[in-house]
């Protein structure tokens, strides 16, 4: 019974880390655009989640098998999973080094939040 009760804990933890995620992957939207990024962000936040979802959360599972999550391992995981669809829509067409570092940026504050957000930090995590 405990067992159960921790691992709810620890799946309220990576929600928590996600929804931080996709909220500052997202933010960089407000900036562009001279200011009208501000109509744009209910949007990026809605792509970011899908894709925190969808990418972020099964990587994290996948990667914390093999190593204990940290602060670089999940920036770096981070920025992988924010540009690895603009990799694949690249395939077909040229892409520009600024959308490019665009979207790592994002992906690397997105994966520095979802560290934050597991409350990786925090004292007792993981006892």
């Amino acid at each position: 019974m405990m067992e159960s009760t921790d691992e709810m804990a620890r799946s309220a933890n990576v929600f928590n880390g996600a929804t931080m995620a996709a909220i500052v992957a997202a933010l960089p939207t407000m900036f562009l655009w001279y200011g009208l990024g501000v109509f744009l962000y209910p949007i990026a936040f809605l792509v970011t989640s899908l894709h925190t979802a969808l990418l972020g959360v099964p990587l994290y599972y996948l990667l914390r098998r093999w190593f204990d999550i940290g602060r670089i391992t999940s920036a770096v995981s981070g920025l992988v999973v924010g540009v690895t669809p603009l990799l694949l829509l690249s395939v077909s067409r040229e892409l520009e080094p600024g959308t490019f570092w665009f979207f790592a940026g994002s992906g690397l504050l997105g994966g520095i939040a979802f560290h934050w957000g597991l409350g990786a930090d925090k004292p007792g995590y993981g006892e």
